[in-house]
């Protein structure tokens, strides 16, 4: 899809059915085989068929309790919250650039060899997050980070607080998509059902004039960042400034008047941001003290027609 096919008005992208109200699948990107690219990170497809957020959060822990071997337990001997507490918030504070003012722990839980599994916060402004250790804690690279499912409410209030990227993040944020095709391709995707979401209620009914300013800015930002995303020689737009934008458009559309299909929509598109929020974003930024990801050699016709460019 090239920027002249997509426009700021609801016309913006050919609205089509959500499958399942959630993450559409695309074909192409499912069935294509990924050459490893030339950096630190490891190479994942992610799921992007018909789940849910919720769907997404079972697999991990199903994933948690398969790879570990036990069943996650609190050890009440440990103190999870004393031996644990601190580091899982600087995780949060010095690599996801989240102030803690804006959140508590409200659980964490340890397995029988006394590791860490997952922490829980809750959001000063509603909603929480998840974060599942399936690669050890604390993590000592991107490609350990957590997977972090979110709330409807948690995402929201996520981007609401949450800082930008600072440079060094921002250049390994882009160093990883210019070398993990299969993972740009599937970032462009979500970005694409997201925008289709957005096109399809602002379409469905009247809104007001403040939600159809954020719908515009929103679809305007990302045809962009899907445009810049769809050329595998150019910079990953940011998923930090884009899912920020996207979440205070679904804000703003949450205060207005809306009709039952509307808010329906809305509950997909939440859906959505979450599962971008989780496998785009805060799963793809160099964990604090750490190098980051090194720039990739320029990656061949063989890869980027593998990845579906």
């Amino acid at each position: 899809m090239s920027v002249n096919n997509v426009s700021n008005s609801s016309r913006a992208f050919e609205v089509s059915n959500v499958n399942d109200q959630n993450q559409v699948q695309n074909t192409q990107a499912a069935t294509v085989q990924q050459t490893a690219p030339q950096t630190t990170e490891t190479v994942r497809r992610e799921d992007t068929s018909s789940i849910g957020a919720n769907f997404a959060k079972m697999q991990i822990q199903t994933a948690l309790r398969t790879s570990g071997g036990t069943t996650p337990t609190l050890n009440a001997s440990l103190q999870p919250q004393r031996a644990f507490s601190q580091q899982s918030i600087n995780l949060l504070t010095n690599t996801q650039n989240l102030p803690a003012n804006t959140f508590r722990t409200t659980s964490l839980m340890v397995n029988s060899a006394n590791a860490l599994q997952t922490s829980e916060i809750t959001f000063r402004n509603g909603g929480t997050a998840t974060s599942f250790y399936t690669a050890g804690f604390p993590p000592t690279s991107t490609a350990t980070l957590p997977r972090i499912a979110f709330s409807p409410q948690g995402v929201l209030s996520f981007y609401k607080s949450a800082g930008r990227y600072n440079q060094a993040q921002t250049q390994s944020v882009q160093n990883l998509y210019a070398g993990d095709l299969t993972s740009r391709k599937n970032y462009s995707v979500n970005l694409l059902n997201i925008a289709k979401n957005l096109t399809s209620i602002r379409s469905s009914g009247s809104l007001d004039a403040n939600s159809r300013r954020a719908v515009d800015s929103a679809i305007s930002s990302l045809r962009s960042a899907y445009n810049s995303l769809s050329d595998p020689k150019a910079p990953a737009a940011s998923p930090r400034d884009i899912y920020a934008k996207v979440a205070s458009a679904y804000s703003t559309l949450q205060q207005g008047s809306l009709n039952n299909s509307q808010r329906s929509q809305v509950s997909t598109g939440l859906n959505l941001l979450a599962i971008g929020a989780s496998n785009y974003d805060t799963n793809r930024v160099p964990v604090a003290g750490t190098a980051g990801t090194p720039a990739p050699a320029a990656p061949t016709q063989q890869q980027i027609t593998a990845a579906g460019f």
